[in-house]
């Protein structure tokens, strides 16, 4: 698998599933905490992370869907997008791509388009 991104909670790769590719979101083990609690805490938090992705999906907001999970290995398998970025990467481009009129009328868009998502999430009772 190759690594795509990782974060404070885990790493994202570029995986394959039924032969089709995806991105693996893999949670790491926290060494501070006992290991059974950190495998209830992992457990729990991939179970609220798919609960919240159906809840989205069900309220008809762009999520990855889910296509397999396992527990064991605290990976969650995810449809891949292909050619998306982050909201950073698009910031970074649109800031040193274009005028600064250009890049505030695209940013605020942006910021238009993420409040309109965020208000979906608090109307469907997701956030």
């Amino acid at each position: 698998m190759e690594i795509l991104k990782q974060g404070a909670e885990g790493r994202l790769y570029l995986g394959v599933f039924k032969g089709e590719t995806c991105l693996v979101k893999e949670r790491f083990i926290k060494h501070y905490r006992h290991p059974e609690l950190d495998t209830q805490i992992t457990r729990q938090r991939i179970k609220a992370e798919i609960k919240a992705a159906t809840r989205c999906q069900n309220a008809g907001i762009l999520v990855p869907h889910i296509l397999h999970t396992d527990l064991n290995e605290r990976r969650i398998y995810m449809e891949y997008f292909g050619e998306a970025i982050t909201a950073k990467e698009l910031i970074q481009r649109v800031v040193t791509g274009h005028s600064m009129e250009t890049a505030e009328i695209v940013l605020k868009n942006l910021c238009t388009q993420v409040g309109t998502i965020i208000g979906e999430l608090h109307a469907n009772n997701i956030i």
